[in-house]
């Protein structure tokens, strides 16, 4: 559902012009700015982005261990000590990958120190869980909200970059809003899922989003 200009904001603010960037489920706010205000963005990108009506699939497992204050501890001293465990256990909640190219993936992550400190990094910023509860609880009630026309009335360039195995956004979040806005670019990532900086391939968005900065 696609929140009504002046909604609680005017729809035009002087302030100057920026690149909107929205990642995950921070897409739709992205989108939203985008929308209200035309004069101020000048592109936006969105990052394995929801666009359109979005109610996970969450597995009694992951219910368990993700969003619960002790689960989601339990998940950031496990990354810490046993890394490979955990991240197996992430990349198979966040992709469609099969089990060969999940374990391919934690490898690879685990090869080199940068790469595996960003993924500790994510994992820690699930807890405390208290602190994020209220915020995902309305996340969630917004995103069941939203429908196609989510998308509608973006008229400033954007770029879309997505991963083809994104177990958490599906791949159609991207196809959608590279259909339904006018000035859309698509990056799809081969094997890419929810963490394109963690997916084996994730590096050629920063190409794209260089090329596309520089147009």
């Amino acid at each position: 559902m696609r929140v009504p200009a002046g909604a609680g904001q005017p729809t035009s603010q002087a302030g100057p012009s920026v690149v909107v960037y929205g990642i995950s489920g921070g897409g739709p706010i992205a989108i939203e700015f985008a929308r209200r205000y035309p004069e101020r963005a000048e592109a936006l990108i969105l990052e394995s982005a929801v666009t359109r009506h979005y109610t996970p699939a969450i597995s009694p497992i992951a219910k368990t261990i993700y969003p619960s204050p002790l689960g989601t501890w339990l998940t950031a001293q496990l990354v810490q000590r046993l890394p490979r465990a955990a991240l197996h256990d992430f990349v198979r909640q966040e992709s469609t990958l099969d089990r060969q190219a999940r374990r391919a993936t934690v490898d690879w992550i685990l090869a080199d120190d940068q790469r595996l400190a960003y993924a500790k990094a994510v994992m820690a910023a699930l807890t405390p869980f208290e602190d994020r509860a209220a915020g995902l609880d309305n996340d969630l009630r917004q995103w069941a909200r939203l429908d196609d026309s989510t998308t509608a009335g973006i008229t400033c360039p954007t770029l879309i970059l997505h991963g083809t195995h994104d177990g958490d956004a599906d791949p159609a979040h991207a196809r959608h809003a590279a259909t339904t806005i006018p000035q859309a670019t698509l990056h799809l990532v081969p094997s890419g899922w929810h963490l394109l900086p963690l997916s084996i391939n994730g590096a050629t968005t920063r190409q794209a989003r260089s090329t596309f900065l520089a147009e």
